[in-house]
């Protein structure tokens, strides 16, 4: 009988260690597996949440993004360029695990990352931080790159389904590359006078002056002489559209900029805004041959005409020079010929 009862305690005990010893496995075993599920999970579950992102560039532009209200800025004082804010945030929400790189491969890894890493950090409007890693760079084929989770010791090679292709290109890009590139980025509604003058063909250069919410056309040929009020609806229409006119690039740093900023210029554009004592002023230069061509220099004959040049560059007074593809932003270079038909009799 004594002997039945210790067996049985025995065998007891034996099942209760087996089921502590269990759930101290599984425990162990979850635990394990929820950190490699977190230091692979990259992504952002949804692009709404995101309120603020920092990627810090070593060997490049360090950028400090930030929503306000509904658009976004750059470093806190540009606006940002909505594409690649866009391709960043679908990146963000994007990005997946493919696989774990070979062992022997993790120290040039690690030091890719110590020499040219992005930290990227990325928060919520509480600024709660939603993820934080870092991208290296990529494999071989280009066909994915090194992410590293903050805090954990595995990197992992990671992409974006259904994309080939290098996804840091979308974090690593310069100040003027995030920056929007709005030609002339005013609010219509408070534009007090807009004037543009062409140096080679005065006859066509005028200006728009706003007096009790209707604008008059100035002619600087005639001694200024003041003629109006012009159509409402055509002077907002071109109005409005100023803002339609978006940069290919902003090139501060371009070689030439001094020399081409000291030609005489196809046109000149100067507006004024309500409450503002600055005025800004465009200067545009258009290109000889390519992108990297040199402006065209005005000979006695005067600035070659709209159908010869593709390109322009262009000198704004807040500092940036611009790169403009002239298809995109001719709506820009209106003429005095565009609002004088409109101030004969009957026309309206």
């Amino acid at each position: 009988m004594m002997s039945n009862r210790r067996n049985l305690w025995m065998l007891t005990a034996a099942f209760v260690l087996l089921g502590v010893a269990t759930w101290y496995f599984l425990r162990r075993n979850a635990h394990g597996m929820k950190e490699i599920a977190a230091e692979r999970a990259f992504a952002v579950e949804r692009a709404e949440d995101i309120s603020r992102i920092i990627l810090n560039n070593p060997v490049g532009d360090s950028i400090f993004l930030e929503k306000s209200g509904g658009a976004w800025l750059v470093n806190g004082r540009y606006k940002a360029f909505p594409n690649a804010v866009g391709n960043l945030l679908q990146t963000l929400t994007s990005v997946r695990m493919q696989s774990i790189p070979p062992q022997s491969y993790t120290k040039t890894i690690y030091e890719g990352m110590r020499g040219s890493g992005i930290h990227v950090r990325v928060f919520d409007k509480k600024s709660l931080v939603l993820k934080d890693y870092i991208v290296g760079g990529s494999t071989l084929r280009e066909d994915g790159n090194f992410f590293l989770m903050a805090g954990f010791k595995q990197p992992y090679i990671v992409g974006i389904p259904n994309f080939v292709g290098n996804v840091r290109e979308r974090y690593d890009l310069s100040l003027n590359d995030w920056r929007d590139r709005t030609v002339i980025d005013v609010d219509p509604d408070r534009i007090e006078s807009f004037s543009i003058e062409y140096p080679y063909h005065p006859e066509q250069s005028f200006r728009l002056v706003k007096k009790e919410n209707r604008y008059y056309l100035h002619d600087p040929v005639q001694g200024g002489s003041e003629r109006g009020p012009l159509p409402e609806k055509r002077v907002r229409d071109f109005l409005e559209s100023l803002p339609d006119a978006g940069a290919e690039g902003i090139q501060n740093n371009h070689p030439n900029r001094k020399n081409i900023a000291a030609l005489s210029p196809y046109c000149r554009i100067s507006l004024r805004e309500a409450d503002q004592k600055q005025v800004l002023e465009l200067s545009f230069f258009p290109i000889a041959t390519d992108t990297s061509g040199n402006a065209v220099i005005a000979d006695h004959r005067g600035q070659l005409p709209d159908t010869t040049f593709f390109r322009l560059h262009a000198q704004r007074s807040d500092g940036d020079f611009l790169l403009l593809q002239y298809p995109v932003v001719r709506n820009l270079f209106v003429r005095k010929a565009d609002f004088v038909k409109y101030l004969d009799p009957g026309v309206q």
